[in-house]
């Protein structure tokens, strides 16, 4: 290995020449990975298709400057212009070492308009002995306004003799008048498979061995730039000056980079949840001076990589890595716990860029890391709205259905929601199934409510039944003791009919009552004490308070319908025009909204300014009793919109059936009607 370096070193007395400059393409058919630039230009020459000035735009070391001499030398050739130099004759060789008709500027130290105003008196002036005049300037975006604006005529109309290159790392710098006059080439980074064969046919000649690993990592970290790859190349050679091969493990020792093993080590530890590992994997990399800024950056490219590999289906060619990595790869990224790669990456991109900035990077890296360890599975939006759907269904019927029994041993059950939308029952009892709601009909034509809080009563008129006629009677319940030594009494209705009046609060001792008909059992039941019925609340005016509520609240709506949107749905327990007093379910989320301070104030605030007088809001949780009265169930000014607007089309509906016109038709036609559609505020007729 030492003699093959010294061959390939300068001998003493010598300077050495580096890899980047000693392995210079000369030819257009040794630049690595611009095919797309090299092929163009032959054709162009070949077809004396030549353009007076070229604009070379790409990253760094991709071979911008090295094809602006080649492209040179091929015009100037004394056997071309010709896209083969022949390198044999007097101008070849001259363009080599630095010829006299090419001249080469820094556009960095060559920015004012006197350096464009002397390249202008210049180019005037035929070639002395070359074919052309080239002038390639290096990172021409440094030029000032002024100096382009100098350059422009000259750029437009040059002389015959004159061929511009121009060579830039930033081309959005460049006055667009510039660009208009140019043929623009864009030079890419050189993928990774085909830099490492370079690199391998390079080391090969250079008589270094190299182990493929070693050179990955070289090829990763030179982020496509072939120039810093030989830099890198020669640094590695300089440091194993001695060593017969050269490993993985030395590249990453001296570059600094992070071995592709550690970064699986890691993942591995994340995906099977043990932060001991994990945070011992970051212990290692500080105790070995690695940068943990670095590191960062490389993880998340790893965790970018598994994220790949698990969505694609043929994800080799977009990965930079061997064989043996893209096997792990894939076991990784169909393992257990590979369905939170995206969050891991999520969170992890955000703390990469907080340690690049901070003083202790350690400490955020390993909080990271632990906060992925416990990472849950997030639920998609899609299953939170539905939740909040839900919510707001059992909010809007507050009343039990007539299936579920009153009483029992605990509450009724509240639906609960697991991980991806899985549902589970809590409490004692399960809340009764619920269809699904019809779809809600559409207001008639001229209704003259027309508010966010009233879209959502159509949505509870839809379904709700037709209003029927209130009966006059209704069976009473009363207890019916149960001989025996039980304790307890079956609930059994009096079937004979009676009037029913609002009687005033139950006493603790007064006799149960019934709340569903039920046969006498010998088996002992639980008795629940009946709720206390609340009766109606009138206005200060002598109306209904309801009604009241509702005119108070449309005057709000119609002014700021986002203060009225809280205290729509509230079951109205008392009003009197200077205060109101709402009540929710406990615990609910509408609850919440109605209590807060802000939201609260900015309702009242709101009632001031539209019905010009002031009115104390109260917002608390429904008591039991309250939950299932009918008086209190009826008083939500949205209920009472449903209702309203339900009736209304039935009424609607009716009065189309009893139509002559239509009932003639339907005669004569000997049809039937299946459905009448209600017309909504705003739609056009069908």
């Amino acid at each position: 290995m030492a003699e093959s370096v010294q061959s390939g070193g300068a001998s003493r007395g010598q300077a050495y020449v580096v890899l980047a400059r000693r392995h210079r393409p000369a030819r257009f058919e040794q630049v690595v990975g611009q095919e797309h630039v090299t092929r163009t230009l032959q054709n162009a020459i070949r077809a004396g298709r030549v353009h007076h000035a070229y604009l070379f735009t790409g990253s760094r070391g991709v071979g911008k400057t090295t094809v602006a001499r080649i492209l040179a030398k091929a015009l100037n050739c004394e056997k071309g212009p010709t896209p083969d130099p022949c390198e044999a004759c007097d101008s070849c060789k001259q363009a080599a070492s630095g010829a006299v008709d090419i001249f080469e500027i820094d556009g960095a130290s060559h920015t004012g308009v006197d350096d464009v105003r002397e390249l202008r008196e210049n180019v005037r002036y035929l070639p002395a002995r070359a074919r052309n005049k080239i002038y390639i300037i290096d990172e021409v975006h440094m030029l000032s306004t002024s100096a382009f604006n100098a350059l422009l005529k000259t750029l437009e109309e040059p002389p015959p003799h004159v061929v511009f290159i121009f060579a830039t790392t930033e081309p959005h710098k460049i006055p667009a008048t510039i660009l208009s006059r140019c043929q623009r080439f864009d030079f890419k980074r050189v993928p990774g498979p085909m830099l490492l064969s370079h690199l391998e046919r390079l080391t090969a000649t250079e008589g270094v061995k190299v182990d493929s690993a070693g050179l990955s990592l070289i090829v990763r970290a030179s982020e496509g730039s072939v120039r810093d790859s030989l830099s890198l190349l020669d640094q590695v050679i300089a440091y194993a000056v001695g060593e017969e091969t050269i490993d993985a493990a030395k590249v990453a020792e001296l570059l600094g980079v992070t071995d592709r093993r550690v970064l699986f080590e890691l993942s591995a530890a994340l995906l099977a949840r043990e932060a001991d590992r994990a945070l011992a994997v970051v212990d290692r990399l500080f105790s070995d001076g690695q940068d943990l800024s670095q590191f960062a950056q490389a993880f998340l490219a790893h965790l970018r990589d598994l994220i790949v590999v698990r969505s694609c289906r043929e994800p080799r060619p977009l990965l930079d890595v061997t064989e043996a990595e893209l096997e792990e790869l894939v076991r990784q990224a169909k393992g257990d716990g590979a369905e939170l790669l995206e969050q891991h990456f999520d969170r992890f991109a955000r703390t990469a860029q907080e340690i690049a900035r901070s003083s202790f990077p350690r400490l955020l890296l390993e909080l990271v890391l632990i906060e992925l360890v416990n990472a849950e599975p997030l639920v998609p939006l899609g299953d939170l709205l539905q939740r909040l759907a839900d919510l707001e269904a059992r909010l809007g019927g507050a009343g039990p259905s007539p299936s579920s029994p009153v009483g029992g041993a605990g509450p009724r059950g509240v639906t609960g929601y697991g991980p991806r939308g899985a549902t589970e029952s809590r409490g004692s009892a399960p809340a009764p199934s619920r269809p699904a709601p019809a779809p809600a009909p559409r207001r008639a034509q001229g209704s003259s409510v027309a508010t966010p809080w009233a879209q959502r009563a159509e949505a509870l008129a839809a379904s709700a039944p037709p209003a029927e006629a209130e009966p006059a009677s209704a069976p009473v319940t009363a207890p019916v003791p149960v001989k025996g030594p039980a304790p307890v009494a079956a609930p059994v209705p009096i079937k004979g009919p009676a009037p029913v009046a609002a009687s005033p609060p139950v006493a603790a001792s007064a006799p149960v009552a019934v709340s569903a008909p039920m046969a006498v059992s010998a088996s002992p039941v639980a008795l629940v004490p009946a709720p206390t019925p609340v009766r109606p609340v009138l206005s200060a005016e002598g109306g209904e308070a309801l009604a009241g509520w509702q005119a108070l609240l449309r005057q709000v709506e119609a002014a700021q319908p986002v203060a009225a949107s809280v205290y729509v749905a509230g079951r109205l327990l008392a009003f009197d025009g200077k205060s109101v007093e709402l009540g929710y379910p406990p615990g609910s989320f509408e609850l919440r909204l109605a209590q807060d301070r802000d939201k609260r104030s900015a309702f009242e605030q709101a009632c001031l300014k539209a019905a010009g007088r002031e009115l104390a809001v109260t917002a608390r949780a429904l008591r039991p009793e309250e939950a299932s009265a009918p008086d209190v169930v009826a008083q939500s000014a949205l209920e009472a919109e449903a209702r309203e607007r339900a009736r209304r089309a039935e009424q609607l509906r009716d009065e189309a059936r009893g139509h002559p016109i239509v009932r003639a038709l339907v005669e004569r036609c000997g049809a039937q009607i299946e459905h009448i559609h209600v017309i909504a505020d705003g739609e056009q007729s069908r």
